[in-house]
């Protein structure tokens, strides 16, 4: 019982410590996006994106910035698999 009650908060203490990762990656992503600097954006929205417990609006976000910086058929991609969800 003790093993389990452990294993639950240490999963639950990851899970949190990647969401605050991806809150970061997102504060970067979109500071280099105001910057202008695309490239870093487009990284930080990628490490993001691993989580899978953000919103839409930051898939939308990177689809667009992917449209921004010409790759098309990617930034669709980013569409479509919003519009799968």
């Amino acid at each position: 019982m003790f093993a389990a009650i452990r294993l639950l908060f240490i999963v639950f203490a990851v899970s949190l410590l990647g969401q605050e990762n991806s809150r970061e990656s997102l504060n970067v992503a979109y500071q280099a996006l105001q910057q202008g600097r695309l490239i870093d954006a487009r990284a930080a929205f990628e490490e993001a994106l691993q989580s899978s417990a953000l919103p839409d609006t930051v898939r939308l976000d990177y689809a667009y910035l992917l449209l921004r910086m010409g790759e098309t058929e990617l930034g669709r991609d980013q569409f479509q698999q919003v519009l799968n969800q």
